[in-house]
């Protein structure tokens, strides 16, 4: 934070197992029970390994001070990688944001 303004960049990384089409592993809560693997011998991370890299920079100007409200503008990157492949995502918001009651950072 310098004087009004503060930059932020949040990073997370996750990496879980997701359902085949024919196999559920509890990934999709939508998908029947009967098509599961047996009752006994599971573990983490099975079915299809995806990687997830998150990377979001923020932008924020202070408004007014007293309420704390800024003007913000956020890019975010999503990164899913698989043995299938990999994608992209790319997201970019402006708005307005306060922190009435908190005034607490996320570090």
């Amino acid at each position: 934070k310098k004087k009004k303004h503060r930059f932020t960049n949040k990073i997370t990384f996750a990496s879980y197992g997701i359902d085949t089409d024919s196999i559920s592993y509890g990934q999709d809560i939508f998908k029947s029970y009967a098509l599961r693997d047996g009752a006994y011998g599971h573990y983490n991370m099975q079915g299809l390994r995806t990687n997830v890299f998150n990377e979001t920079f923020i932008y924020e100007y202070e408004i007014l001070p007293k309420i704390n409200m800024y003007l913000i503008a956020a890019y975010n990157w999503r990164h899913v990688n698989t043995s299938i492949g990999s994608q992209d995502f790319h997201s970019f918001t402006v708005g307005l944001r306060s922190r009435i009651f908190n005034s607490y950072n996320d570090f």
